[in-house]
């Protein structure tokens, strides 16, 4: 097979249109082809889930204890190809980040809203008979239900 032959059948593989055609016996350095024609041909469908480190980022703790809260079951994921270099990757729906926030508090998020310690807040809740929602040993961090925080005074005094 020529080069000539090899070329047009990569070009066709590819679903692109050579952007000239070679003479019999002509030689060539290079290719000059559009890198967003090449993107379409090779990407696969978008997904709409969102991967483990923009979902750590969406809840304010690292990429261990979102891993920790897929794996007790806490927080729904699936597996899906990803679109660019086509390799399994375990994604959460934006709808299940929606879900996690509006039911679950971190313990981080509280004491950073109300300007305390983490230690300071940690005692306040433990004073108050509130009780974390899911071992902080499973997850790696501590979690509570937004509803049993809800109308509870934990000021600064």
């Amino acid at each position: 097979m020529t080069n000539r032959e090899r070329f047009g059948r990569q070009c066709t593989l590819l679903g692109l249109r050579a952007p000239y055609s070679l003479d019999a016996g002509a030689e060539y350095l290079g290719i000059l082809v559009d890198p967003r024609d090449v993107a379409k041909a090779v990407r696969g469908p978008k997904n709409d889930g969102l991967p483990l480190r923009k979902v750590a980022a969406l809840l304010g703790t690292h990429d261990g204890v979102v891993a920790s809260l897929i794996a007790a079951g806490h927080l729904a994921s699936y597996r899906a190809v990803n679109s660019v270099n086509r390799c399994p990757q375990t994604l959460v729906a934006p709808q299940e980040i929606k879900r996690f926030k509006a039911t679950y508090v971190s313990l981080h998020e509280l004491a950073k809203k109300r300007r305390l310690y983490i230690g300071t807040m940690k005692s306040k809740l433990d004073a108050a008979g509130i009780q974390p929602a899911f071992d902080p040993k499973e997850v790696g961090a501590t979690f509570y239900l937004r509803r049993t925080i809800g109308g509870l005074r934990l000021n600064r005094r």
